[in-house]
């Protein structure tokens, strides 16, 4: 490993293993991160942020949540990376899996927030799905419809090809909670 490691040279490699091996990727992202050679301060926080999104994977919710708020809201320190929306979407997450359905909307609004500010519109639809996701536990449906609505809004722009369908059986789903038939007939 050399120490002055950028950011998308870790992503490079990070993606490159990963085709091999998921578990190889995210045990390279641990050992970048923990890296005390690595000269750049970022490209330690990415490492870390993939190493905790595979710890997310794992539901290893408590190690995954404490990596990613070490440096979550660092983003204003440096040069802006789109790892760190990653980092509060998944926190986001962490919260709506321990059932912490306030936190979750507070961080996954601020991951909007800062994808909305930073332009990073292909997130923008998984990120307003999150979104939904905890109201519609809290029992504000039609708040949580809103959401999946503007979600889908930015589903075309999504690099995840089952984004859309995924959200249209979400929303059928909250608009047959409503009682909203018919509605919920068009959608499908």
């Amino acid at each position: 490993m050399k120490n002055k490691m950028s950011v998308e040279e870790f992503l490079a490699e990070f993606a490159r293993q990963s085709q091999t091996s998921e578990s190889q990727a995210y045990a390279y992202a641990k050992e970048i991160g923990e890296s005390k050679t690595l000269l750049s301060p970022q490209t330690r926080q990415c490492a870390l942020c993939r190493y905790a999104i595979g710890l997310f994977y794992n539901a290893r919710y408590e190690e995954a949540e404490k990596i990613l708020k070490s440096f979550a809201f660092d983003y204003e320190k440096y040069p802006f990376k789109s790892f760190y929306v990653d980092a509060l979407s998944v926190l986001g997450l962490i919260q709506y899996y321990k059932q912490r359905y306030h936190l979750s909307i507070f961080y996954a609004g601020q991951a909007v927030s800062l994808a909305q500010e930073k332009k990073c519109s292909d997130r923008l639809a998984g990120l307003y799905s999150n979104l939904a996701a905890p109201y519609r536990e809290l029992g504000e449906n039609a708040r949580s419809l809103a959401y999946l609505d503007r979600s889908l809004q930015y589903a075309s722009a999504s690099l995840e090809p089952n984004v859309k369908a995924r959200l249209l059986y979400n929303r059928t789903a909250i608009l047959m909670s409503l009682e909203r038939y018919s509605e919920a007939r068009e959608t499908i």
